[in-house]
């Protein structure tokens, strides 16, 4: 082993140029895991369903000095979006290269079970779920086909997607939709993993815990101070995640860092879920 190699490429997670998505990066996480990126000098290409939102994004961006970013306002349910998404930023910003994919965008629409409509079931799965699979194989052209010829060549390169997952697959009161589709991104997530392999493409998950976002500034003051209270006894200093906590997570993710991972849920929760409640 040379030792001397280990221990100077060990913390670089070596981003710097590579050409990177990020869905749903009009706040909370997705703007936070956009602006990580970012500062690692990576070329950016962000949407997100609220123009408003992700176009403050990329100013946010353009005031730390981040230059090489495109936004666009899509739905990641819709192909045509995803296609032209997919390929603008592998043509603008990668030479007809992705490197990464990060699949951020998702929704709730929380209910008892026995009131909730089928209207609130389908949209969930069609962000959450539906809306993971549209992106990812709108990418395949500059991922996978690129892949193909760089090993042909003899000069592979790595590349990586990251979906969202959340501690609620494993079940949560008032969230069949949520946990439903959570639960199926995690089994898309470890298919896609072997399929995608051979081609040096790793595909991971993060399983956030409670992220104060805009998507959970809107539970009832009641059911948050449940919340609270779980967490006082059961995380990390005591406190919620935020979505820089999230952020990180799906860095290393995304970066060399986590080059021999793939197939794996990364559970980010403050240790909420550890033991029994």
């Amino acid at each position: 082993m040379n030792i001397s190699g280990v221990t100077s490429n060990i913390f670089n997670p070596n981003l710097k140029g590579k050409t990177v998505v990020i869905t749903g990066a009009g706040g909370g996480i997705g703007r936070a895991v956009a602006l990580a990126y970012g500062q690692q000098e990576t070329r950016l290409g962000i949407t997100d369903k609220n123009k408003d939102s992700v176009s403050q994004t990329f100013e946010m961006l353009k005031s730390l000095g981040i230059n090489d970013v495109l936004w666009f306002e899509g739905d990641v349910t819709c192909k045509a979006d995803a296609e032209q998404l997919m390929g603008t930023v592998a043509e603008k910003l990668g030479d007809g290269s992705i490197e990464v994919v990060n699949n951020i965008a998702g929704i709730t629409a929380d209910a008892p079970f026995h009131k909730m409509t089928e209207e609130q079931w389908r949209r969930v799965l069609d962000v959450n779920l539906a809306g993971t699979f549209v992106t990812t194989q709108a990418a395949m052209p500059f991922m996978r086909e690129v892949a193909k010829n760089e090993q042909r060549i003899g000069l592979p390169k790595l590349r990586s997607i990251i979906n969202v997952s959340s501690v609620s697959s494993k079940g949560n009161a008032g969230q069949a939709n949520y946990a439903a589709s959570k639960a199926a991104v995690e089994g898309f997530t470890r298919a896609i993993a072997t399929e995608l392999a051979p081609f040096n493409i790793k595909v991971n998950a993060v399983a956030p815990g409670f992220v104060d976002t805009q998507m959970t500034q809107v539970i009832p003051e009641k059911a948050m101070g449940t919340i609270r209270e779980i967490h006082k006894k059961k995380t990390l200093c005591g406190k919620f995640g935020q979505p820089d906590d999230i952020a990180r997570v799906v860095l290393f993710l995304g970066s060399d860092l986590s080059g021999f991972m793939t197939g794996q849920v990364l559970v980010a929760d403050g240790g909420l879920t550890t033991g029994v409640l």
